[in-house]
C-alpha cells in the first residue's frame, strides 16, 4: 500500500500551507513522519489538513489506504502559525515563500547546524537565494531544490 516510514521517530516541518506545502506534508506524514505545517495564516493550515483529509479519502476510496489509517495520518500533522520553535526538526522543507526576500528571512531564522533544510523553488535563481548561507557556518545543512 504505502511505503515503509523513512525513519518511525522522525519528524519534519513544513514552512507553507498552500498547494506544494499541503502536499509534501501529506506525503511525509502517509510516510511515518511527524509533520509539524507552518504557515502564518490559520484558515490556510485549516485548509490545508481538510484538503490532506480529503485525499486520504480518496485513496480510501481507491483502496489505497484503510480508513483507520486516515486517522493515523492526520493525528501525525501538527498545525504552528510561527516557524520559531523547529530546533527539534532534523529536516525543514520551505514551500511558502515566492519572493527572494522571503526566502533569505526564513533560511536566516533557520541559522543552526544538524538540519537539512530544503527550499521550493523554479523561477528564482538557487545561487541568489543560497547567498544567506555563504557568511554563517552554521548553516551546513542547507539543500537548495530547484
Amino acid at each position: 500500500l504505502l511505503p515503509r516510514p523513512l525513519h518511525p521517530a522522525g519528524t519534519a516541518a513544513v514552512i507553507g500551507a498552500g498547494r506544494i506545502g499541503t502536499e509534501i506534508t501529506y506525503v511525509l506524514a502517509s510516510s511515518g513522519i511527524q509533520v509539524t505545517l507552518v504557515d502564518s495564516r490559520d484558515s490556510q493550515c485549516q485548509r490545508a489538513l481538510a484538503h490532506i483529509e480529503a485525499n486520504c479519502m480518496q485513496d480510501v476510496a481507491r483502496m489505497r489506504l484503510q480508513r483507520h489509517q486516515v486517522k493515523e495520518i492526520l493525528e501525525r500533522i501538527q498545525c504552528r502559525n510561527s516557524s520559531s520553535e523547529l530546533e527539534s526538526h532534523p529536516l525543514i522543507l520551505e514551500a511558502a515563500a515566492r519572493s527572494l526576500s522571503e526566502k533569505r528571512a526564513i533560511l536566516r531564522q533557520r541559522e543552526r547546524k544538524h538540519s537539512v533544510y530544503a527550499v521550493n523553488t523554479s523561477c528564482l535563481p538557487i545561487r541568489d537565494i543560497a547567498e544567506v548561507c555563504l557568511p554563517c557556518l552554521s548553516c551546513d545543512g542547507v539543500v537548495i531544490v530547484g
